[in-house]
């Protein structure tokens, strides 16, 4: 099952799930079409695995990059979790299924939405960070302008991936495809970004360091 998920995010990320078959992903995964259609009973099914596992890698990467973090470090935490989220979530392939998910109707069943997931996301970031909860007296205020925060962050990240191709050169600016590899402070390590992406994370960064503020 696993090679057939793969397959399915190959063809998805190169050409989008809508313009993907059954037989396509059977091809590209070396097996069957009946195969394909055993564990997965539907299209729709086979396209919300391959976003519930990206979802879930997503959150886990996120999570594990936060615990390891220096906790001497001098980025302000929402700046931090910012850095965090655009570097995984970031690219064109989570904005196809994401907006594959939400104009179907097919993203209700995912496992994230059914669970809660991001809830219990916000649950773990407050739990990271127990000295500045409790220098706020007002810990739902808190909650919420996280909450807030979070769907500013995932809506603007996945709005920038899925739309750059076309606003950016009706801006006349660098075309996003023109990359370099560049330190990245969150990562530890170098990231392949464009010089635009990089001015999309400084505004988005900036706007929501000051709505953030009661977190840093």
């Amino acid at each position: 099952m696993t090679e057939i998920l793969d397959a399915a995010e190959r063809l998805f990320a190169a050409k989008g799930p809508d313009r993907v078959a059954v037989a396509d992903v059977a091809l590209e995964a070396g097996v069957s079409s009946a195969l394909v259609m055993h564990y997965f009973k539907t299209y729709a099914e086979l396209v919300r695995s391959v976003l519930g596992r990206r979802n879930k890698l997503v959150l886990q990467q996120i999570k594990q990059r936060m615990l390891s973090r220096d906790l001497h470090s001098p980025v302000p935490p929402s700046e931090e979790l910012l850095g965090l989220f655009l570097d995984v979530v970031c690219e064109p392939i989570h904005a196809r299924l994401l907006a594959w998910a939400a104009l179907s109707g097919e993203g209700i069943h995912l496992r994230m939405v059914q669970q809660q997931g991001l809830a219990k996301f916000v649950d773990f970031v407050l739990l990271q960070f127990p000295s500045v909860t409790a220098q706020q007296p007002d810990a739902q205020a808190l909650r919420q302008r996280l909450e807030e925060g979070l769907l500013v962050a995932i809506s603007a990240t996945h709005g920038y991936a899925m739309g750059k191709s076309v606003y950016v050169p009706a801006l006349g600016l660098a075309t996003p495809t023109q990359t370099a590899q560049v330190p990245d402070p969150h990562l530890g390590q170098s990231a392949q970004r464009s010089t635009v992406d990089d001015r999309f994370r400084l505004a988005l960064a900036t706007m929501l360091r000051t709505y953030l503020a009661p977190i840093v």
